[in-house]
């Protein structure tokens, strides 16, 4: 017990030294407190990003197209669609029945036709 207290000391000893030799190293001990204060301000400052604001085209299909794109549901579908098209892509193997060739080529044309759709209405409202 005292050997495990005496190495939580030593290691609560360095890593403070360390600590104030990365204070001094990195100039701060120069500086006031209100400086530092005023530092860290200003890289909040730099730090932020104003929200853009979608600003309307007069066009109904290319807003509403816009905001179907920012909508997080569009995306969760997309990306739905994305791996269940990849879980059918992998159920294929070697002498697999022709009637579910037929299926998955089927289903494969849906998942282009969907892809197609997202991909207009992206570029129509970016």
């Amino acid at each position: 017990m005292g050997s495990l207290f005496i190495l939580n000391l030593f290691v609560g000893v360095v890593i403070n030294t360390f600590n104030i030799e990365k204070e001094k190293l990195s100039n701060n001990s120069l500086l006031t407190k209100l400086q530092m204060e005023y530092c860290d301000t200003q890289l909040n400052a730099y730090a932020l990003t104003p929200k853009t604001q979608y600003v309307s085209h007069g066009n109904k299909i290319v807003d509403y197209s816009y905001f179907m794109t920012k909508n997080k549901w569009f995306d969760h579908f997309i990306f739905a669609c994305i791996v269940a098209n990849t879980f059918c892509l992998a159920l294929t193997w070697y002498g697999e029945p022709e009637e579910l060739t037929n299926i998955m080529e089927i289903i494969n044309y849906v998942f282009t036709g969907i892809y197609t759709i997202e991909a207009v209405i992206k570029i129509t409202a970016l």
